[in-house]
């Protein structure tokens, strides 16, 4: 959880989390599945408190005697995608352990405080000061402002008034752009963010900018096994050096 002030992190030596269970053995398959769908949605809906917290929240179905469904809600100041895969692989451990009837061995638990000494170390090392120094010489000139074209003029003063689209993507395409990764050596998120600046690029007319995209940093210090969202926020910045615009 947070302070009053929101800017730091509060790390408690303990947090019980209530495990709500709800009974849903008796009605049809497609009963269940209604229910199951209407209180995820009030699980991702609902606010957590970032004052006292918990940001976790735990919920099992029960579908039948020998049917269950456990189903996880973090907020993503305290879980990331590889926190979850950490969280499953310990719960699988736990759960063959059990039955079993052995005593579950985990690996050890790494605090972030290590996590957060790795990047103050990095900070003060020379090799920081020459990713500076890169960055630096990268963006001597002012980058330019991304000018996308709107259906409304902008307004005066910013707010954060937005909504979001969320458009599926074909299955066969996300294979075909993760086997195009591959075969250069890339990875599928990088492959997106190249298709996404070109986009940018045709979409505006414009050959520099910069833009920043969150990823995880706990294989950069290596905590692979450090839980929580330990992110990092990886600059980028796309320069058109050809001389006819992207078409």
């Amino acid at each position: 959880m947070f302070d009053s002030t929101g800017m730091r992190v509060v790390v408690l030596d303990r947090v019980d989390i209530h495990l709500e269970v709800h009974d849903l053995s008796g009605p049809s398959n497609t009963d269940q599945e209604e229910e199951r769908k209407r209180i995820g949605r009030t699980l991702m809906t609902t606010p957590f408190d970032l004052l006292n917290g918990p940001l976790f929240r735990a919920v099992v179905f029960k579908l039948a005697n020998d049917r269950y469904v456990l189903r996880l809600v973090g907020h993503h100041a305290v879980c990331d995608g590889w926190s979850l895969g950490i969280l499953m692989a310990d719960i699988s451990r736990i759960y063959s352990a059990l039955v079993e009837e052995k005593e579950p061995e985990l690996p050890e638990a790494i605090p972030h405080s290590r996590y957060a000494e790795a990047i103050n170390t990095f900070y003060r090392s020379g090799e920081n000061e020459q990713v500076k120094r890169d960055w630096k010489e990268l963006f001597a000139e002012p980058i330019p402002r991304v000018d996308l074209p709107t259906d409304h003029p902008r307004p005066a003063e910013k707010t954060w008034t937005a909504t979001r689209l969320d458009i599926p993507m074909d299955p066969a395409l996300i294979t075909g752009l993760k086997q195009l990764a591959t075969r250069y050596g890339s990875s599928f998120v990088t492959t997106l963010l190249s298709v996404y600046e070109v986009l940018i690029a045709r979409i505006t007319g414009q050959r520099i900018w910069g833009d920043r995209l969150a990823r995880s940093g706990t294989e950069r210090y290596g905590h692979e096994g450090s839980r929580g969202a330990l992110c990092l926020a990886a600059s980028t910045a796309y320069r058109d050096r050809r001389r006819t615009p992207v078409p």
